[in-house]
């Protein structure tokens, strides 16, 4: 019994200092697979961060061309109410500007 065991020892031995060997190689891989994982959740996040901006300026230039569609359409009521006034107050110029 005693040979057996003393050869087992050292093949236990040499696998244990292997694994032991293999273990901050896993560490440091899984680290590193961590460390990627980190930069990828950032980029994702500055990703997102954008895509909000985008997504907030998106109603305020929805807003401002309202505000330019607003104006543009209500313009020409206005000139026409301006030229209907000169009309009715100056019956010619009001006859040359409606022509």
């Amino acid at each position: 019994m005693l040979p057996v065991n003393s050869y087992r020892l050292p093949v236990i031995d040499y696998r244990l200092s292997i694994t032991g060997y293999r273990l901050p190689v896993i560490g440091y891989r899984l680290s590193v697979i961590g460390y990627r994982l980190s930069v990828i959740g950032y980029r994702l996040s500055v990703i997102g961060y954008r895509l909000s901006v985008i997504g907030y300026r998106f109603p305020v230039i929805g807003y401002r061309l309202s505000v330019i569609g607003f104006r543009v359409h209500s313009k020409p009521e206005i000139y026409l109410n301006r030229i209907n006034r000169l009309g009715k107050c100056k019956p010619f110029i009001g006859l040359y500007t409606t022509k």
